[in-house]
């Protein structure tokens, strides 16, 4: 028998009954390249014999017959776990006609070789020059984590400058980008910029509105930007934004005010970032910054609108643009976004053991529109009595991913997941258990798919005996 995939247990004939005489079965455990197989000895109870010729277990660094041994065991004392050099095992069992005893029970798992990089639950191996070099190779990110940053490495040295922006005197339009914008953000990058207005040349201010731009990536999960205004008396207005596309910031900065916009992301990256584009509506025009408009005093109009469409810039660079005199960045045609016409996914959003997340029901106005590349998710994570829920936008979403999946690293609670991609589609409740017609529980996925998921598959390799030859055949 042939098994495949992460993880999983192989056990004798019948176990823990006696196994049966004159047993001749066979597995081969073969994993992807760059992998290697750990193997841990749970039970044994075989006849002893002090060759063990016999009765035995035998487990071969390979995939033939010919292959070095790593161990030959039998009677009841359990051996040291063994690793093989590479990507495939061959394990062997033998019974004679007489005397036995329970059998044995096993299990296995990957990891990933000692000169390459592990992520995903040993699901993905790269090279060390992999990380840290501003490409997602690991599906949970752990290649572009926060100590990349931290510690200068690859090509986060380019960052060492941060992310502080303290523009002032502002007398024309201009923009502000993430670093690595449009690319994904860096994680562990604490933003802040502050903008101000110079005033008029009759001591009046300008009003000061903003807007996000281009691509918008900020999952609500990973934290939110808080957008403030303040004056020489303090805060005067206060707001916040994530998880959805950009639009007019809510708020403009009147006379002499400074808007600040200040951003601390959890220790992932969490998609494109963001680029805020700014412009000034004269004193005496009527500023609309819910909508991102100017109406001057000859546009007849006196309040404003309460629905229009708004215009939304599509911007590509990084660095400072502005007509105060900072540049750098590029700015390119502006096309026309209708509020309230999402044009992604949305997907419920929430976290914890509130009711309405728990069951699903009860949270629709907890809704949010996700980005692009990505779908509905339902995650049930713990056990027994400490079981919560996050439902959010996340990517990746394959077939793989379409029934529940289960999964447990060492020392991390379980999680269960499964995605979909209608609109408001995500109020799953789950089982806490695999769900038998996922792929790669159903043995319609092969192993790329086993592999490029994230968690952990249990595959249970149940005894064919028969000619030892026939079976690796």
């Amino acid at each position: 028998m042939v098994v495949q995939g992460l993880s999983g247990t192989i056990s004798s004939p019948e176990y823990p009954a006696y196994y049966p005489s004159n047993s001749a079965c066979a597995w081969r455990i073969m994993v992807d390249e760059g992998k290697r197989i750990v193997i841990v000895f749970i039970a044994l109870d075989i006849e002893l014999q002090a060759a063990c010729s016999y009765d035995y277990l035998q487990v071969r660094d390979g995939a033939e017959t010919t292959a070095n041994s790593l161990a030959k065991v039998c009677g009841n004392t359990l051996p040291d776990p063994v690793t093989s050099t590479g990507n495939n095992v061959l394990i062997n069992f033998r019974s004679d006609e007489s005397v036995g005893g329970e059998g044995f029970d096993l299990e296995w798992s990957v990891e990933c070789l000692p000169d390459l990089f592990s992520c995903d639950y040993a699901a993905t191996c790269i090279e060390q020059s992999q990380k840290c070099d501003l490409v997602q190779d690991c599906d949970d990110w752990a290649d572009e984590g926060e100590e990349c940053l931290a510690q200068g490495l690859g090509a986060y040295a380019a960052f060492s400058a941060g992310c502080q922006s303290d523009v002032q005197n502002i007398t024309g339009s201009g923009n502000l980008s993430t670093p690595n914008y449009p690319g994904f953000y860096i994680a562990g990058m604490d933003c802040s910029w502050s903008l101000a207005a110079a005033p008029e040349s009759d001591g009046r201010y300008p009003v000061l509105m903003a807007s996000f731009t281009g691509d918008f990536g900020v999952a609500c999960s990973s934290g939110s930007i808080q957008i403030r205004t303040t004056d020489s008396n303090g805060q005067v207005g206060n707001t916040t934004k994530c998880g959805e596309r950009g639009g007019p910031v809510t708020i403009g900065a009147e006379e002499g005010q400074t808007m600040t916009l200040t951003f601390s992301p959890s220790s992932q990256p969490i998609g494109h970032g963001y680029m805020v584009e700014w412009s000034l509506c004269p004193p005496d025009s009527l500023a609309c910054p819910e909508i991102g408009e100017c109406f001057p005093p000859d546009s007849g109009v006196t309040t404003c609108p309460s629905s229009m469409p708004t215009t939304q810039a599509t911007a590509t660079g990084a660095g400072v643009s502005s007509g105060s005199g900072v540049t750098g960045g590029t700015m390119h045609r502006s096309s026309t976004v209708r509020p309230n016409s999402p044009a992604n996914t949305v997907c419920y959003s929430c976290e914890g053991t509130d009711r309405e997340c728990m069951t699903g029901n009860g949270i629709g106005g907890t809704a949010i529109e996700c980005q692009e590349d990505e779908a509905c998710w339902v995650e049930r994570i713990g056990e027994g009595q400490n079981v919560s829920y996050r439902r959010s936008c996340q990517p990746s979403c394959t077939s793989y991913w379409e029934y529940e999946i289960c999964m447990t690293a060492d020392g991390q609670e379980k999680v269960c997941k499964l995605c979909c991609a209608e609109d408001r589609c995500n109020t799953h409740v789950l089982t806490g258990h695999n769900d038998p017609r996922a792929p790669a529980l159903s043995g319609n996925s092969g192993a790329e798919g086993i592999l490029a998921s994230l968690g952990l598959v249990s595959v249970l390799a149940l005894a064919v005996c028969a000619d030892i030859l026939s079976l690796i055949a």
